[in-house]
């Protein structure tokens, strides 16, 4: 499973370096501040079914609330629909994520509904236009 995704995307502030791929999870990306190089999260992007993909992120805790998820979620997003051409986004938010929620929503999102899993979450989606893009490509 090879996708067309680069090694690396820097932002203003951060860096998503590549972490490697599976055919389960997708792909998976170390999120680093670019100026500090330390680690403050993860992110990934899978493939699901007529050219849609899931677009996940986790920011530690102590690194939340400075916009670094809006940041790091726009230069997903934009790698999607521009590099790999996607129909649509999905992220997943759990219903007790308000920030989650209110990021979706930031992003430009449209919520889908309550699904069920190991957790309850809401289904997020974006419609197949690219984000505004900060990042580049290394």
């Amino acid at each position: 499973m090879s996708h067309d995704l680069p090694d690396v995307i820097v932002t203003e502030r951060l860096t998503l370096a590549r972490r490697g791929e599976d055919e389960r999870s997708g792909v998976g990306f170390a999120v680093r501040t670019t100026r500090e190089g330390l680690d403050i999260g993860t992110a990934h992007v899978a493939p699901l079914d007529a050219g849609d993909w899931s677009v996940g992120l986790s920011i530690r805790e102590d690194d939340r609330r400075r916009g670094y998820g809006h940041e790091a979620a726009r230069a997903l997003l934009g790698v999607v629909f521009s590099e790999l051409g996607a129909a649509r986004a999905l992220v997943a938010v759990p219903l007790d994520s308000d920030a989650g929620q209110r990021l979706a929503e930031r992003l430009g999102m449209n919520g889908q509904g309550v699904h069920a899993g190991a957790r309850r979450y809401l289904a997020w989606r974006a419609p197949g236009a690219t984000p505004p893009q900060r990042g580049r490509r290394r």
